[in-house]
């Protein structure tokens, strides 16, 4: 009987433990996992008020994704759009300084965006302005320059 209420005890005593050290190490692992297709393309991820946040938070607390890279066009952003569906809290999304073309921009309409950065990019006033037609709730902020 003494062996068993011991048992209890270490019960009692061993799961908040592994509880609180488990989450982290989850979420952890579940972010490294979501995140690296981001990594291979120079993406920065947010959660929390910054990037150091993400890990803690996981994929599920990423609001902001930032591609900045001379680089990164509309190739890429196909290849990672599946990637960025499996973030169900990302609302904004920078694509500065990249070579995305109106065709690219015209791959997030399916997102649930609420501002998208095109500053030193190819979209075109009128690519934008279809992306404003298909995504009115969507602030955009872009410059032909």
């Amino acid at each position: 009987m003494a062996n068993r209420m011991r048992f209890v005890w270490l019960l009692w005593i061993l799961l908040p433990v592994a509880f609180v050290v488990g989450w982290p190490v989850a979420q952890i692992t579940r972010y490294k996992r979501v995140s690296e297709p981001f990594s291979r393309v120079g993406a920065w991820l947010y959660a929390g008020g910054d990037n150091m946040g993400v890990p803690i938070y996981g994929p599920d607390g990423v609001h902001t994704v930032y591609f900045y890279d001379q680089e990164f066009g509309d190739a890429q952003l196909i290849q990672i759009k599946e990637n960025l569906r499996q973030l169900p809290k990302l609302r904004t999304l920078h694509l500065e300084h990249t070579q995305i073309t109106d065709a690219g921009i015209e791959q997030l309409t399916d997102l649930t965006l609420a501002q998208v950065t095109l500053y030193g990019t190819k979209v075109t006033a009128k690519g934008v302005e279809r992306f404003r037609k298909k995504m009115p709730d969507c602030k955009v902020a872009w410059s032909d320059e």
